[in-house]
């Protein structure tokens, strides 16, 4: 069972689509500090990742 409470453990919410995922356990990037998951990593590059990361901060 895996446990979606942000707050648990290594437990953290992407800052680019609000999936919430393990740190320790699933592949992630760190982008000026902001958690980017996997799943955004693999769809957009970097260039993308840094935009959809001004439109939500």
């Amino acid at each position: 069972m895996k446990n979606l409470d942000p707050n648990y453990g290594d437990n953290t919410i992407c800052d680019c689509c609000g999936r919430i995922f393990d740190v320790r356990n699933e592949p992630h990037e760190v982008i000026d500090d902001n958690w980017i998951c996997d799943g955004c990593v693999e769809y957009y590059d970097e260039e993308e990742l840094r935009e959809r990361l001004l439109l939500v901060n």
